[in-house]
């Protein structure tokens, strides 16, 4: 596996490196640790400024790579191989999306930052951005819950039978959680398009079939994460907002992982939508795996 870890020297990345340090990886991943510099070094490419502005571009550039190298150091006790990079533009979601395709790397890792005094953690613009237009799969850390030392991981799936959501249930099937590991597997059929109404609430045909092929899948999952640890509790739940529901779950539950596949199905194979994930990604007090099939 080939990663991508993109940090600013602040808090919520050290969250990130302290994250992947606990990681049970199948086997040890090569690492990227990246800089995003907001400005390039406009010597480079030819364009002439005073001095006093490049020798301020340098020192940005200087204390860049110090967070890189620095960062890069604590991945090697865990990494197959590690490099720091320093990314160089003004728009670092940007630097750091091109540069996950450059490298074709599986996953990107970075922190969430909060935007303020609010009951649950937003995104900050980079995170949120790169989340958006990855050509791969994204971890999103947030800081660990109180109780981590005491128990094993807990790790929440949000599943749709969507090949994305499968992806993620087989990437973490092969990996070593451990035997005291807990997982729930969750799937939310949306009850807005599965009834319809007219001067009656019924259920509709296409809803009992969307609900057999539902738990088919769920089962499925379920058979596959026994491979990695024998904890695994199911719900299958119809309701109208999925996404709310789902919240609820985290909150009641509190996992120190929640996977979702970035994209849903559609129509009458809608299950979760993107639009689900991406609430998910937004709100969810926990740490954020949106699993996406490489671009």
């Amino acid at each position: 596996m080939k990663l991508l870890v993109a940090v600013d020297g602040s808090k919520s990345s050290a969250d990130a490196l302290a994250f992947l340090e606990k990681f049970p990886f199948a086997q040890k991943p090569d690492v990227i640790v990246a800089h995003t510099c907001p400005v390039p070094n406009l010597t480079e490419i030819g364009v002439a400024v005073p001095s006093q502005i490049q020798q301020e571009i340098e020192r940005s550039r200087a204390e860049g790579w110090e967070i890189a190298k620095k960062a890069a150091i604590r991945c090697e006790s865990w990494a197959k191989a590690v490099k720091a990079e320093l990314l160089g533009g003004p728009a670092a979601a940007r630097e750091i999306v091109d540069a996950a395709a450059r490298e074709q790397v599986e996953l990107i890792v970075l922190g969430a930052r909060g935007l303020g005094a609010v009951s649950r953690f937003l995104l900050g613009s980079v995170s949120d951005s790169v989340a958006k237009h990855a050509p791969c799969s994204v971890l999103v850390v947030r800081p660990p819950q109180a109780d981590r030392a005491q128990r094993g991981a807990r790790i929440m799936f949000a599943v749709d039978g969507s090949e994305a959501s499968h992806s993620a249930v087989r990437r973490f099937a092969a990996l070593p959680l451990g035997k005291d590991a807990e997982i729930l597997v969750m799937t939310v059929v949306d009850t807005v398009q599965a009834y319809h109404t007219e001067y009656t609430l019924q259920r509709s045909p296409a809803l009992t079939s969307l609900l057999e092929r539902t738990r088919s899948h769920l089962e499925a999952d379920v058979a596959q994460l026994k491979a990695a640890t024998a904890n695994i509790r199911t719900v299958l739940k119809e309701k109208s907002d999925a996404a709310a529901y789902l919240l609820d779950e985290v909150d009641r539950w509190k996992p120190d992982l929640l996977v979702v596949g970035n994209t849903g199905k559609t129509g009458w194979e809608r299950v979760l939508m993107g639009s689900v994930s991406t609430r998910l990604l937004h709100h969810a007090p926990c740490s954020v795996w949106v699993e996406r099939l490489r671009k």
